[in-house]
């Protein structure tokens, strides 16, 4: 009886914590379905979109912090076809020189996001966001967010228009707390953040941890480009966000399966 308690203990625990570490987004590598196919053309996503928008739009939208700000936009684009500029895919399939075709590819899947901005001033933000909201959300419980972003620099100087240049944009993560009719609660943003000292041509993660403040009815899932002295554009895939109130750690599961198998040998012999 101890034993088969142990068991579905270890069980148990194993089946909540995967059900905690669920990805809570939609399409979080802006993958099709349910994100538009983006493998012969950019598909632009909806917006712009107030930030506080607790829903889904196809499913990823964007948005501004400056509204009369024109040209900021965002785009599902694809690692498919040649790189043909702007509209068509792809911005990150373009090889720089000595490089094996093609070098630059998604980092899940074959899609990603980008977005830019035009006409505003330093300190404004373009963002590409995705609205979450249901039995997943509960106050007080602790979240994590995630995303790959890359510093995109082809020809290492000042040809490629889409770089993070010195004291210029900055890539980073944000998570908005809403409660039950829209309103933000708070906001929290990543401690790190992706610029022109990053690795270049190369997928870096940002994460953090949050906890969901009294009254957070929906949560929205942030990708934000900061706009500085001078441009750039944020590219970004692989983006996660998880309830990760009360997971286990892999070593205290390993030592309830453990326990377990240990009283079943004792048992049988």
């Amino acid at each position: 009886m101890k034993v088969s308690v142990l068991f579905v203990a270890a069980a148990a625990a194993l089946t909540a914590t995967t059900a905690a570490q669920a990805n809570l987004l939609l399409a979080p590598g802006f993958e099709t379905p349910p994100a538009p196919d983006a493998s012969a053309l950019d598909q632009a996503m909806s917006g712009p979109i107030a930030a506080s928008v607790p829903v889904t739009q196809n499913p990823w939208f964007y948005g501004k912090s400056n509204t009369g700000a024109t040209g900021s936009t965002a785009f599902y684009s694809s690692d498919i076809p040649a790189f043909a500029g702007t509209p068509a895919a792809n911005r990150l399939n373009s090889t720089p020189s000595g490089a094996t075709p093609p070098a630059f590819l998604a980092k899940d899947g074959h899609q990603y996001g980008y977005g830019y901005t035009v006409g505003q001033a330093s300190g404004q933000v373009t963002y590409i966001a995705q609205g979450v909201t249901g039995a997943s959300i509960i106050p007080g419980n602790t979240y994590s967010a995630s995303a790959y972003f890359f510093n995109k620099n082809v020809t290492g100087g000042a040809a490629d228009g889409d770089r993070l240049q010195a004291g210029g944009s900055f890539d980073s993560l944000q998570l908005v707390f809403l409660d039950s009719v829209g309103a933000v609660i708070s906001s929290i943003q990543s401690p790190a953040h992706v610029d022109s000292a990053t690795a270049a041509n190369t997928w870096t993660q940002l994460s953090f941890n949050a906890v969901a403040p009294a009254g957070t009815a929906s949560i929205v899932f942030e990708n934000l480009l900061t706009r500085g002295a001078t441009g750039g554009v944020m590219f970004v895939d692989a983006a996660a966000l998880n309830d990760v109130t009360n997971t286990p750690e892999p070593a205290s599961l390993s030592v309830a399966a453990m326990g377990a198998m240990a009283l079943l040998r004792r048992r049988r012999a």
